[in-house]
C-alpha cells in the first residue's frame, strides 16, 4: 500500500545518506570504475588528496591512469584477478599528479547493478600507514604510562612497554606476552568478584 511504498523509500533515502556519508568521510580513498572499461565514474575526497588531482580531472582518467606506466600492466592483472575473487589485496603505486609514487594497499570488489559491472576499489596508502605506526610505537616506547595491547578471543597480552614492565616487576616483554590480566591482578575485585572471572 501507500503507506508501506513511503515507508521503503524513506528507508532508502537514509542508507544514500548513510553510504554518502561514508564513502565521502573515508579515511581510505575510493574509486568506482566501469567494469568493462574501467573509466572512472566516482571518486571521494580522500582520492583527491591522495593523487593530488581534483575530482573532475579524477573523472576523465582511466583507472590505468592512476599508477605509474612501468607497472600499470602488472597492477592491471591483479586487479582482474582481485574483482575474480583469486586476490585479497594488492600492493601498488599510483603515480600522482606531481609525479610522486605512493605505494598503496588496494582492496577492490565488483557489483552489478541493472546489468552493468561496477568495481569499486579502496586505496590505503601505505606510506601514511607506515608514518602513523612510526609515531605510535616511538609514544609507545617512550611513555611513563603503563601502554599494554591485548587480543581477542583469548586476551592475553600481546605487547607492553618499559613503564608496563616496571609496574608489574616483569623482566621483559617476552615474558610479559605469556600472561593474561588474571595473572596480574589480585584474587579479587573491590566487588567481591573473582578477577580470573572478571577480567575474561
Amino acid at each position: 500500500d501507500l503507506s508501506e511504498r513511503r515507508n521503503l523509500e524513506r528507508l532508502a533515502r537514509e542508507a544514500t545518506k548513510k553510504y554518502e556519508l561514508f564513502f565521502e568521510n573515508s579515511a581510505d580513498a575510493i574509486f568506482i570504475a566501469d567494469g568493462r572499461t574501467r573509466k572512472i565514474l566516482d571518486c571521494n575526497k580522500k582520492a583527491e588528496s591522495l593523487t593530488g588531482y581534483s575530482r573532475k580531472e579524477i573523472l576523465s582518467m582511466s583507472a590505468d591512469q592512476l599508477h605509474p606506466p612501468d607497472s600499470v600492466k602488472k597492477t592491471m592483472e591483479k586487479f582482474q584477478e582481485q574483482i575474480q575473487g583469486k586476490l585479497e589485496n594488492v600492493a601498488a603505486e599510483i603515480l600522482t599528479k606531481a609525479g610522486k609514487r605512493i605505494p598503496v594497499e588496494i582492496s577492490s570488489s565488483s557489483m552489478a547493478i541493472e546489468g552493468k559491472i561496477y568495481s569499486v576499489g579502496i586505496f590505503r596508502n601505505m606510506a601514511e600507514s607506515r608514518q602513523a605506526e612510526i609515531r605510535y610505537k616511538s609514544l609507545f616506547e617512550v611513555s611513563f604510562d603503563a601502554v599494554m595491547t591485548l587480543e581477542p578471543p583469548f586476551w592475553k597480552f600481546t605487547s607492553g612497554n618499559e613503564a608496563t614492565l616496571e609496574m608489574f616487576g616483569v623482566r621483559c616483554e617476552a615474558e610479559f606476552v605469556e600472561l593474561g590480566p588474571w595473572d596480574l591482578s589480585t584474587e579479587t575485585q573491590p566487588d567481591g568478584q573473582l578477577s580470573a572471572d572478571k577480567s575474561r
